[in-house]
């Protein structure tokens, strides 16, 4: 039942064959069991046309059909695109009819005879399984295709911070805290940085990777540790103007913290700014010369506020000449959400403050753009009569810190709302990242439980291999075709799982590895369930055929007395042959049943060519072959297919003095020839 408590909705089956009682009866049986809702066809030609007004969930043809023969239809649907589950119910049993219906597509090959009864019920679980079966295959392609569009965006957006980090002009560097347990951190470690960190301060990015600041900028203690410390442990961003000895130097450097214990680096080298700031002390009129050409706007404001100089640069970020905006109010040019804030900062300033700042500047169209400044106040014979400063245009740093956040957090959603399990890990097996499915999958109480796990070195993964593959695609840079599993979580959770292993390269080093989980129980329970029912259904096969062959048995004793007490009447004697004939037939046609009731009844596994062609144990005729090499995926059964073609070349090929037998790869196919030197089937015979 559903989970409304409603029967589940019916099966909408075609039905073709050429014999309308057969057509009848089939619809009556199916549609007893209140599962199907049956359309039937007289021809293929009308089945096509039915199928393009309506839709099916399942198609039973006949075989043999005037005008278009039941392979030659599920043949036109395939090559048109046409994946529909296709049953081939006929009488035909030959081995040829049944490997090309396969071949060909078919999902089962059902031959007629016997029991009603039986044999309709055998139909309708087919045409159960064959339709479960194709939607958990287009379910597990939407899986595949969503996991793939997903995958995609997080490259693409990947790829635009990429873009944005090597591109900036500022020079930016991640870095972690270096933490021992129950200790202060007594170092960071460099994990990134951008081309402009290397043009700036001439040190080769790609050599400091890794490597400890003490190590990597020469210096006894790690620069502005404390000041890191507090970003990357309390999340709160920091921004500040140093002068760094090793170097020379003078920097603006604003920090923030993408997660705990990692903190990231914006800064530019102001040396140049503090300099012209020290020569524009010495000569007020080397000091407006020196303003008018920097990239950074130079104003001064009196006492009130009022705009006294302003450098003509104004223009090129706020749309102003400078001659409209002197004498104007700065709070003028304020976004109006931001000046509360203006107020208080420009009276700090007066006070002695120089703690530099952001804000919106309105530009002269009615936009905005993010500056940053810093100012500092002018001191006129001991008194303040103003503050001077300088304008950053920090609009281009805002836009990307805003598009690094919502990367982030896409990245963050996707992951967490994830159906699957995803975990990451480090080099050396430390679990870096769980999703919230990835706890429940794992029946873990929490993710800092499960990051305790290290996947490398924990002993139940080692024995189960895990560990082995998660290793193998660390040292490959490859990605691990899924493998299947039962396996018992340090929680107690067992369960059936599938895990798929990749690499996580960072700009072509391998970082660690993805893992992908999920948990197949239900997929196997099922399995197993109908792999039972077959069990179920081959032995009321086996008792079913022991009882009609017995009565086979009988009648023919009967028939033996039959003819004898019958010499001398040749027509009475003709109409017994008749019957012995019947029964011959019907005895036949059950043989081949115990042949092949176990039809993918078992799982397909890889078999080499040559020792199935090896067991076929026909000294008689001599097997050359040239597929020693090649090894195939296919049913346990496919050793009868090839004794079958050496039964057909012995019994019709008369006179053959060998068979030949060749593999050729096609469009990533193998095709096995078969082909004796003896004269064949007569043509007269191959139409039965």
């Amino acid at each position: 039942m559903n989970g409304t408590g409603s029967p589940p909705p019916s099966l909408s089956v075609l039905y073709v064959d050429d014999e309308p009682a057969l057509l009848e009866i089939g619809k009556l049986f199916l549609q007893l069991s209140g599962d199907f809702v049956v359309s039937t066809c007289e021809s293929a030609p009308d089945a096509i046309r039915l199928l393009s007004e309506a839709s099916f969930d399942a198609i039973i043809s006949d075989y043999q059909m005037p005008g278009m023969d039941g392979i030659q239809f599920l043949q036109h649907l395939r090559q048109h695109g046409n994946t529909i589950p296709f049953i081939i119910f006929t009488g035909k049993g030959r081995e040829d009819v049944v490997a090309e219906a396969l071949n060909s597509g078919a999902d089962f090959y059902l031959q007629k005879g016997g029991n009603p009864k039986l044999q309709f019920a055998e139909l309708a679980n087919k045409i159960r399984y064959a339709v479960a079966r194709r939607q958990v295959e287009k379910e597990i392609r939407q899986q595949r295709d969503d996991l793939a569009v997903a995958q995609q965006e997080i490259r693409e957006s990947e790829e635009q911070f990429r873009q944005l980090f090597e591109s900036m002009d500022e020079g930016m560097a991640l870095h972690e805290l270096v933490v021992l347990e129950g200790e202060e951190p007594d170092d960071y470690r460099i994990l990134a940085a951008n081309p402009s960190f290397e043009r700036i301060l001439g040190i080769d990015r790609h050599s400091i990777i890794g490597k400890l600041s003490r190590d990597a900028y020469g210096t006894g203690e790690p620069p502005y540790l404390q000041r890191y410390t507090r970003v990357a442990q309390t999340g709160i961003p920091d921004s500040f103007e140093t002068y760094f000895p090793p170097l020379d130097r003078h920097f603006r450097i604003s920090v923030y913290s993408p997660r705990k214990n990692q903190f990231a680096t914006i800064f530019e080298d102001i040396t140049g700014r503090i300099q012209k700031e020290e020569a524009l002390r010495k000569s007020e009129e080397k000091f407006r010369n020196l303003v008018e050409n920097l990239n950074e706007i130079f104003y001064v404001l009196d006492e009130n506020a009022t705009i006294t100089y302003i450098s003509r640069n104004i223009e090129s970020i706020g749309g102003y000449p400078a001659s409209g905006v002197i004498g104007r109010s700065y709070i003028d040019f304020v976004h109006p959400n931001d000046r509360a804030g203006r107020i208080l900062q420009f009276r700090s300033i007066l006070s002695g403050s120089n703690e530099s700042t952001e804000y919106r500047f309105l530009k002269a169209d009615g936009g905005s753009v993010w500056v940053k400044t810093a100012a500092r106040p002018i001191l006129r014979e001991g008194r303040v009569v103003g503050i001077q400063g300088m304008l950053t245009d920090i609009t281009s740093l805002k836009t990307m810190e805003a598009a690094l956040r919502e990367s982030e957090e896409q990245h963050r959603d996707l992951a967490e709302n994830a159906p699957i399990g995803i975990l990451t890990c480090d080099t050396e097996g430390r679990i870096t990242y769980v999703n919230q499915r990835g706890l429940e999958i794992l029946g873990s109480p929490g993710e800092e439980e499960t990051r305790g796990i290290n996947l490398l070195t924990f002993p139940p993964l080692i024995q189960i291999g895990f560990a082995e593959m998660l290793r193998k695609t660390m040292d490959s840079g490859r990605p691990i075709p899924a493998i299947e599993g039962e396996y018992c979580t340090k929680w107690g959770k067992a369960a059936n799982y599938r895990v798929r292993f990749s690499p996580i390269l960072n700009q072509g080093t391998i970082a660690g590895a993805r893992i992908i989980l999920d948990d197949i129980s239900e997929h196997k329970k099922a399995e197993g369930a109908l792999n039972k029912a077959n069990k179920k259904l081959q032995l009321l096969s086996g008792i079913t055929r022991h009882d009609i062959l017995n009565q086979i048995m009988v009648q023919k004793g009967f028939l033996s007395f039959a003819e004898k007490e019958a010499e001398g009447d040749e027509e009475l004697l003709l109409r017994l042959e008749k019957i012995h004939r019947a029964s011959d037939i019907i005895q036949r046609q059950i043989d081949f049943t115990r042949v092949y009731e176990n039809l993918g009844a078992e799982k397909p596994t890889w078999m080499d060519v040559s020792e199935i062609i090896g067991g076929i144990g026909d000294d008689q005729i001599p097997i050359r072959q040239s597929c020693g090499r090649y090894q195939v995926l296919a049913d346990p059964m496919i050793g009868k297919v090839f004794s079958n073609l050496m039964e057909n070349t012995a019994r019709y090929a008369e006179g053959a003095s060998g068979v030949e037998i060749h593999c050729e790869e096609q469009d990533e196919h193998l095709v096995i020839t078969w082909e004796d030197d003896g004269p064949g089937i007569p043509n007269e015979q191959k139409e039965k």
